[in-house]
């Protein structure tokens, strides 16, 4: 399928989004074209040295920005038979109207998103979601959600298409399996041998809804007194002095590890020797962590928010989303589960392979395949 494909992505920062798009090309024997609409990015060299061609809008100077635009329409202009597939909103958006500059009608959007209620704070978002609808409408587009939450979502608002797909996340089963490490880890971050340890992974942002996990925790070290709060991702530190207060209001400070964004390694090692991984977010699509930790032999928690229900399955727990009394039930139940140790132990060999039969990398990639196949 050598260049049929022209990947048009935001950026190449860490984040969910790119790492599945890294995952997806790392297991291509292809050599991808691909358009960044930011230059900086974790990815970026990474691409590079697996022999991509990467070609970025370079903001750093008026002359430099027209000399990207000029290359990357140079691309666009000389690869025109190939379908642009185009990764989150603002990419499509930009795909679409190059799409229309050329000609070009084989377009791909893949879309990662799900909370589409119309919110103030977010005019901008909204104003982009409505400018897909009405994009969508007008041109034939070939749409990937990567969660059927995401699908529901969009369809229900107006999004078209004659060809939609669901391609759920895939995750390295082989990379992303329990490590025997917890002494190290407890060492490591001075945690008690004895605690329990609960662990949530995401950005310090109100979508995570961190207030009603710490309310909980708060109320459930009445009865279980061991708990000990593990917490990572963008500005989770000591130096959020907002972040410190709240824990500090519910006598969660000593209870606490505040472990900021851990790279690949750190993260398996701490989702292997957490008892319990816990998402409270208020809005999701297709939830990585839960995927990574299950994958690690760590059972999850989880909001029913976008397809935490399916990626869990029986293997964990998923409570009323944003409901304080079913979340400290819920939780109460998992740790009681956890103290039967031969079925504690069942539980966390089933989540491994739960994520492997049906939620692999091969699985993700086969997928992709197959809908670019079906196309070209």
């Amino acid at each position: 399928m050598k260049n049929k494909i022209i990947h048009i992505i935001n950026d190449l920062r860490r984040g969910g989004t790119n790492n599945c798009f890294f995952k997806l090309l790392k297991s291509s024997k292809e050599k991808e074209i691909i358009i960044c609409l930011n230059k900086k990015g974790y990815y970026l060299e990474k691409f590079i040295d697996m022999g991509h061609q990467v070609y970025y809008l370079d903001v750093s100077s008026k002359l430099s920005l027209l000399k990207s635009i000029l290359k990357i329409f140079e691309v666009l202009q000389k690869e025109n038979k190939s379908y642009l597939h185009c990764w989150l909103y603002k990419s499509c958006i930009f795909g679409s109207i190059v799409s229309m500059i050329f000609g070009n009608k084989k377009i791909i959007w893949n879309i990662r998103h799900s909370d589409v209620n119309f919110k103030f704070k977010n005019f901008k978002k909204h104003l982009t979601i409505r400018l897909c609808i009405i994009i969508s409408n007008i041109k034939n587009i070939n749409l990937i959600f990567n969660s059927y939450n995401s699908m529901f979502a969009h369809v229900e608002i107006g999004i078209k298409s004659n060809n939609i797909q669901v391609i759920n996340n895939g995750f390295d089963t082989d990379l992303f399996k329990y490590l025997d490490k917890k002494e190290e880890f407890l060492k490591n971050y001075n945690i008690d041998k004895n605690s329990f340890i609960l662990s949530m992974y995401a950005r310090f942002h109100p979508i995570k809804n961190h207030f009603i996990l710490f309310e909980a925790i708060s109320i459930i070290s009445k009865e279980f007194n061991n708990i000990h709060l593990f917490l990572a991702g963008n500005d989770i530190s000591n130096a959020n002095i907002k972040l410190k207060k709240i824990l500090n209001y519910f006598n969660l400070g000593n209870k606490t590890t505040l472990a900021g964004l851990l790279d690949e390694g750190e993260l398996i090692k701490a989702y292997s020797s957490s008892d319990l991984t816990i998402l409270t977010s208020n809005s999701e699509s297709f939830p990585n962590v839960i995927g990574e930790s299950m994958s690690c032999s760590t059972p999850c928690l989880s909001f029913d928010v976008g397809d935490s229900k399916r990626l869990i399955g029986k293997n964990g727990w998923v409570t009323k989303t944003n409901n304080l009394y079913e979340l400290v039930k819920t939780l109460r139940t998992a740790i009681t589960f956890s103290k039967k140790k031969d079925k504690w132990k069942k539980l966390k060999n089933e989540c491994h392979c739960h994520i492997k039969k049906f939620y692999s990398k091969e699985n993700e990639f086969l997928e992709y395949q197959k809908f670019y196949e079906k196309l070209i």
